[in-house]
């Protein structure tokens, strides 16, 4: 047997590419007790040995070293779509000028889970906007990028780092009409602890979810989520209340992000895009409190692209490596390492597993409780 059933199931990052890959559509991604996708073989198997060959976790990264840093700050019409600084809203709405497509995550109809997909139009862009606190299915996107790039498309591609390796490492060559973007990433949170979540929320306040925003501008650049319901009202998440308390502790992250190795300066992307956290301390101006983006061109192929959307940005200033690295190791570690693993995540999925609520799970795993003292 020579199949990613190989690979340790706690290294899996759930990226997709052996599902992608497979000749015989024998792997299918399902959900584990913690909601996270992984792959299963099925009958299917012809023993090829593909997926195993080529599975990102059983080699090292080519990381790349960036050769441009920048804060910016895009105009305010690509702004005030995003997240941060606005930078990945003018990238996309070049491609599309281009004839290109763009791939990103976009929430389901009913805003229940995110999954990856290709955007060619201008009106479908705002889909793949703004930041989204839980992992992403990539589905069959890989397939539909090579499908693109050997019609001579050009592509851009954006994910967390372990999704761009896996694009990478699906398609076994580089591209010059395909740009990758990974972003700074904390660990991907589990869909079945988000679907509790908004299920929690919708059952609360009995009202229909027409809309969720992780990252509302209500009290400027920060964390606030935003749920939207079909009355024009809102319920909204702050940074010390449970959902967004839950990412940035970690309870609810994947378990192999505890262990990343793209957590480093040397990034997997063509381009890295993230807020940047604590350029304040480095440029006062670089900072009005509405978000600024990091932006990390790591070959020349990003390096030409930020030249072609320049006119798109208000503000741009450079700024050394290895000052981004001091930066970011204070306020934004992502770029430099992984988080530890909470010492209650166990207890918060075990709740979850056997039914209990979202807000009960999170009671539970606070790290001001545990369920047993030995002194």
């Amino acid at each position: 047997m020579q199949n990613i059933t190989l690979v340790n199931p706690d290294k899996c990052t759930g990226c997709g590419m052996c599902y992608n890959i497979c000749p015989t559509k024998a792997i299918d991604m399902i959900a584990d007790d913690e909601g996270f996708h992984i792959p299963h073989v099925n009958e299917n198997c012809v023993d090829c040995g593909l997926c195993l060959s080529r599975c990102p976790q059983m080699k090292n990264p080519l990381l790349l070293r960036a050769e441009h840093c920048y804060a910016v700050i895009a105009k305010n019409k690509y702004r005030e779509k995003a997240s941060s600084g606005g930078v990945f809203p003018a990238l996309a709405s070049y491609i599309i000028e281009k004839n290109g497509v763009v791939f990103g995550a976009a929430f389901n109809d009913d805003y229940s889970a995110v999954k990856h997909i290709a955007v060619d139009k201008q009106s479908d862009l705002s889909k793949i906007l703004k930041s989204k606190y839980v992992q992403s299915d990539i589905n069959n996107s890989f397939r539909q990028a090579k499908a693109l790039l050997e019609q001579g498309r050009l592509v851009l591609f954006s994910g967390c780092p372990c999704q761009i390796d896996g694009l990478k490492s699906y398609l076994g060559r580089d591209y010059e009409s395909l740009i990758t973007v990974d972003i700074l990433c904390h660990g991907v949170p589990s869909p079945l602890a988000y679907r509790k979540f908004l299920a929690e929320i919708s059952q609360r306040e009995n009202k229909q979810i027409i809309d969720v925003d992780f990252r509302d501008r209500k009290y400027g650049w920060g964390k606030l989520i935003r749920i939207l319901f079909s009355d024009s009202s809102s319920h909204y998440d702050y940074n010390n209340e449970n959902y967004l308390r839950a990412f940035t502790d970690g309870v609810l992250l994947r378990g192999s992000c505890f262990s990343c190795k793209y957590a480093t300066p040397h990034r997997a992307g063509d381009m890295t895009l993230g807020d940047f956290w604590g350029i304040k301390n480095y440029e006062e101006r670089l900072d009005d409190g509405k978000g600024t983006s990091l932006v990390m061109c790591n070959t020349a192929k990003a390096i030409a692209l930020f030249k072609a959307v320049a006119n798109k940005f208000s503000v741009v200033m450079e700024v050394p490596f290895d000052d981004v690295t001091k930066i970011c190791n204070k306020a934004n570690g992502a770029l430099v390492r992984s988080m530890n693993k909470p010492q209650m995540r166990k207890c918060f999925f075990r709740h979850l597993q056997k039914g209990d609520s979202f807000s009960v799970a999170c009671r539970y795993a606070a790290t001001s409780l545990l369920d047993v003292g030995i002194l």
